[in-house]
């Protein structure tokens, strides 16, 4: 199983960095959610050079994988949000979401470190989203709060939104233990520890 199961770029699937600017100023109270997303997945992805070098993989290898389409399914519904959705919407769906996102990686980096010794550096990237984040959690409330006081909140349609990205979710982390995933599908493992990173 590949050290990344969907690619071997750097995760960016934040919303904001796909988001058009000119919706923006329709939702202003929205912005900063989003900004604070792209920021800290640029600070996150500064660590995967280490997490890829503990699993044995170097910048040929990881260049060489082949993307799995079911870990391209949750980027791919997030940059379809991004491009017709109302952002509150998105921020309600995304909050829910991203609680999910940061137990799986706090058990992912105890695993690390528990049963294959990865060192903190080589954990940073699990680390970063494990730990609670209670100023984008403030901005997420600021910018439901903003979209419940002008009526732009859908309740229907944030949990749908919400439950897709659960959905979604799900095939991110179990596509890459399918038998099916393919014959010709050129994994990267070489006896290291069977973790994903959610690729974009």
């Amino acid at each position: 199983m590949p050290w990344n199961s969907g690619s071997s770029s750097p995760p960016t699937c934040s919303p904001s960095a796909t988001w058009p600017s000119g919706r923006r100023p329709r939702e202003p109270d929205s912005a900063p959610f989003f900004a604070m997303l792209a920021e800290g997945e640029a600070v996150a992805a500064q660590a995967l050079g280490a997490y890829a070098e503990a699993c044995g993989v170097d910048e040929e290898r990881a260049a060489a994988y082949e993307p799995l389409p079911g870990c391209q399914a949750y980027p791919s519904y997030v940059a379809r949000l991004a491009l017709g959705a109302a952002p509150a919407d998105v921020v309600l769906a995304l909050s829910a979401n991203f609680a999910s996102w940061g137990g799986y990686c706090a058990t992912i980096s105890k695993a690390l470190r528990d049963h294959y010794g990865f060192t903190d550096e080589a954990r940073a990237f699990f680390g970063f989203f494990a730990e609670p984040a209670p100023e984008l959690q403030e901005r997420a409330r600021a910018a439901v709060q903003a979209g419940l006081d002008a009526g732009r909140i859908g309740e229907n349609r944030a949990h749908a939104y919400g439950r897709l990205l659960q959905g979604y979710e799900s095939m991110f982390w179990t596509t890459p233990a399918r038998p099916e995933r393919g014959a010709g599908h050129r994994a990267i493992s070489h006896g290291r520890p069977a973790v994903g990173v959610r690729p974009c």
